[in-house]
């Protein structure tokens, strides 16, 4: 079992601890993997365990220190970003080296957050790629480490995705689509074959984007957007038709 801190102790965090706990239902009725399903060799840093529980959520990781100590929904918010590196660099002097590391899951939706966290812990932390069970991911898709797959996700065949991604409840990425790093897919969107998300693009809930377009890094969708033309770096459309906003 892997003690695994979720870093983000506000909403989104509650929900990845949930679907942690998923993961760990699932493996236990049925001794699968990882994510609580057969093991897909497509899917980066996964590899099939004993029956059983795959995590034991060891707490909650945030900057913000009124939370230290609190109980939420079960789970401790144990420290910040310092706690979790001061642990890391614990265990390498006691020579317990790479496999010891704590493993840690990002549980955040703004893409720059994630990224500026990602950079202070790469090296520190052990990143985990979490996939609810009732997620359909097909087996010729590849899917970057420190990725998050919730509930009713659907990623179709050849995608790519990167690292520390996140796809929420009922969304769904088409056939042969590019999805950059540390970019979120928010609850009820719909992206469509051959999209391709540069690094860093938010896209807010119950959007849609037709098959082949191309969004720029560090791009916002707002929330109901149908994007039906390419959305340069940086920009934030809004509405249907999806324009562009200051």
């Amino acid at each position: 079992m892997k003690n695994l801190y979720i870093i983000g102790a506000s909403g989104f965090g509650r929900e990845v601890a949930d679907t942690v706990r998923s993961v760990n239902d699932a493996a236990s009725k049925c001794g699968a993997g990882q994510d609580g399903r057969p093991s897909l060799a497509a899917i980066d840093a996964r590899s099939p365990l004993d029956e059983g529980p795959v995590y034991r959520i060891a707490g909650y990781i945030d900057d913000d220190a009124s939370k230290w100590g609190m109980s939420i929904n079960g789970v401790e918010v144990v420290g910040g970003i310092d706690f979790l590196k001061s642990l890391a660099c614990g265990q390498e002097k006691g020579g317990a080296g790479e496999d010891r590391k704590p493993y840690a899951a990002l549980a955040l939706g703004e893409p720059k957050t994630k990224r500026i966290l990602a950079e202070k812990l790469d090296g520190f932390v052990l990143w985990e790629t979490i996939i609810h069970p009732t997620a359909v991911v097909s087996p010729y898709c590849r899917i970057g480490q420190g990725s998050i797959l919730q509930a009713g996700a659907f990623v179709g065949p050849n995608v790519q995705m990167g690292r520390h991604c996140c796809l929420n409840v009922n969304s769904g990425i088409g056939h042969d689509a590019v999805i950059g790093n540390f970019s979120s897919i928010m609850g009820n969107c719909d992206v469509t074959g051959g999209v391709v998300l540069k690094e860093g693009v938010y896209v807010s809930t119950c959007v849609g984007i037709i098959p082949s377009l191309t969004i720029g890094e560090n791009a916002v969708i707002g929330a109901g957007a149908v994007v039906i033309r390419d959305v340069e770096a940086g920009a934030t459309v809004v509405g249907n038709p999806a324009r562009r906003i200051k």
